[in-house]
Order: C-alpha cells, then structure tokens, then sequence
C-alpha cells in the first residue's frame, strides 16, 4: 500500500463521490414509483370496492324477484286445482294428492333462510321477505311482493 491510497478495504467501503449520489437518487426514483403506485392502486380499491357491493345487492334483488314471481304462479296454478289458496308454503311443494306446484321452497336471497311472511288477505295470495333492510330504490324488502 502506498501512502494516499486507501486500503482495501477503505476502498471497498467508501465509494466516490459522483457513484454515490447516483445511486441515492435510483433509490429516490423507486421509493417514488412505489408510493405513486400504491396511492394510484389505492384511488382504484376506493373506486372499485363499493361499485362491487352494489353488484352484489342487485343481483341478489334480481333473485328475490325471481323467487317472489315463482311463489306467486305456483300459488295461481294451485288455486286453479283447489280453488283457494294454499295456507302454507309446504302445500306448494306437494299437495294431499301428491302434484307439486314448485320443484322446491327457496331461501330468501336477502336473509338466507327459508323464512317468509305469507299474507292471505281477501282474494291474494302474498309472500314476502321478512329481511328488514332497504332495497337500493329504498323500499324494505318486505314490503316486495
């Protein structure tokens, strides 16, 4: 080793000066280009997040739709045999003479159970979601027929 130049190991340790600040703003261009990119996925999670929350709800309105629309001409068809309407859902899937008016009772969509209120007022014939939330138009589900 001669006198002015470093060791190895100096060497190794320190870098010169111009290297050095090159490299910092490497790391600055990437700390950057990571924040900037998760702030941008971020903006998309906030945009996106609630969007696919609202699908969820329709499609689930779609279903009860559905349903309440296969109640109802299960209960007419049965009415057309009987002449009155059924005073349980269980007479829809098979009456005393065995003929079945619906291939199987359905869960309500919006609670997830085989719970409904049945409503026979006068000359209806009603099933209803006993949910107790709003539908996205901001009528309860039970008042859905």
């Amino acid at each position: 080793m001669t006198p002015g130049q470093p060791s190895r190991e100096a060497a190794g340790r320190f870098s010169p000066p111009g290297r050095r600040a090159s490299s910092d703003r490497r790391r600055g261009t990437a700390l950057l280009v990571l924040v900037l990119s998760l702030i941008l996925l971020g903006v998309g999670l906030a945009v996106g997040l609630p969007r696919a929350t609202h699908d969820v709800k329709r499609a689930r309105e779609v279903q009860l739709r559905f349903i309440l629309g296969e109640y109802r001409r299960a209960a007419a068809r049965f009415r057309e045999r009987h002449g009155r309407w059924p005073t349980r859902l269980e007479e829809l899937e098979a009456d005393a003479s065995g003929v079945r008016y619906l291939r199987r009772r359905y869960r309500d969509p919006m609670t997830g159970t085989l719970d409904w209120q049945v409503d026979l007022a006068g000359d209806q014939f009603c099933v209803r979601s006993t949910s107790s939330d709003l539908s996205l138009a901001g009528v309860p589900y039970r008042e859905w027929r």
